[in-house]
């Protein structure tokens, strides 16, 4: 039975994607106010070329004179390589950014972000991850067991329209951080593969193929690695908590230190069973060799992929920590 979810405020959404820089820069997104559009902050250097200026996704999932730019533009700050190992590259740091966002709002936060390519822009830069900007945050979480609106993906409003509750919602407690506990992850997957997969990567996707030629089996490819990578790192910052939990002031109840350390832990194997089961499901199956605990957690170091990313043709780029090649 699919889960039922509803709409979170605008605010609710805001603070969500706000706290993921406490992660880390891979997992940062910047939310504007999509009519004042104000100028974006960039390096001297960046201003020199339009391309540096954040680009629409919905724009680039279109193919044409954007995406080729974006290409381009990778091409030229990896030295000038092979056009497809340009658009590779881009394409995997593409994907990675929309995991990362996604997989850190919902462990962080209990809500699944609204990531429409509608309202969705991005930016390269030089020296730091590529820059994701929301223009209007808005998410889902778990329908409470009385909630009168409830959500479920077959009945998602269409892509881009913000999403509003027909009636309030019951007012919940601020949940304590890490908030959500495993048994819900595995709920989430369905709703963020169409947030991630269906809405945005697979037209991505196309688009990038019909401009390049790169084969969708890489591609996909690509999607599982940077779900993998952004998995790792994911649990490796959850993991971290319990140890700042147990640093508590002596004020602190030591049952609710227990409590934090409890949450921390079951949010990590919970992220761990929902990439699993990811990548147990179409078009992410198939693309990686990888081993699961006992309990369904994917065992991140074990993931090989059937596929190579081509940054071994980067000169000095050698191979990434899943790559085919070096298991040969």
């Amino acid at each position: 039975m699919s889960p039922a979810w509803v709409p979170v405020d605008g605010s609710r959404a805001r603070s969500a994607l706000a706290s993921l820089a406490a992660i880390s820069p891979y997992f940062e997104a910047d939310v504007l106010d999509a009519i004042e559009r104000p100028a974006p902050t960039a390096s001297a250097s960046d201003v020199e070329h339009a391309r540096f200026e954040p680009v629409a996704v919905a724009e680039l999932n279109s193919g044409g004179a954007a995406l080729a730019a974006a290409v381009d533009g990778v091409n030229e700050r990896l030295g000038g390589v092979e056009r497809r190992v340009a658009a590779s590259t881009l394409a995997l740091g593409h994907a990675a950014r929309l995991w990362s966002v996604a997989l850190g709002t919902w462990a962080t936060s209990g809500i699944v972000p609204d990531l429409d390519p509608a309202v969705l822009r991005v930016q390269p830069r030089l020296t730091a991850p590529l820059r994701l900007i929301v223009d209007r945050p808005a998410g889902w979480r778990p329908a409470p067991a009385a909630s009168a609106a409830p959500w479920t993906p077959a009945a998602s409003a269409a892509p881009g329209t913000p999403a509003t509750p027909t009636t309030a919602a019951p007012t919940l407690a601020t949940p304590t951080w890490p908030a959500v506990q495993a048994e819900g992850h595995l709920e989430a997957a369905d709703l963020i593969r169409e947030v991630i997969v269906e809405r945005n990567l697979r037209p991505y996707f196309a688009a990038v193929r019909a401009e390049t030629g790169l084969a969708l089996g890489l591609l996909w490819g690509n999607a599982a690695s940077a779900l993998v990578g952004a998995t790792g790192m994911l649990i490796r910052f959850l993991r971290t908590q319990p140890n700042k939990a147990s640093t508590a002031p002596a004020t602190a109840p030591a049952t609710a230190a227990r409590l934090a350390r409890a949450c921390a832990e079951d949010s990590g194997a919970g992220i761990g069973r929902l990439t699993a089961r990811l990548l147990a499901t179409p078009p992410l199956a198939g693309t990686t060799v990888h081993s699961l605990t006992p309990d369904g957690q994917l065992v991140v170091p074990s993931v090989v992929r059937r596929s190579c990313c081509l940054f071994y043709r980067v000169p000095g780029g050698g191979t990434c920590g899943d790559c085919p090649l070096d298991r040969r």
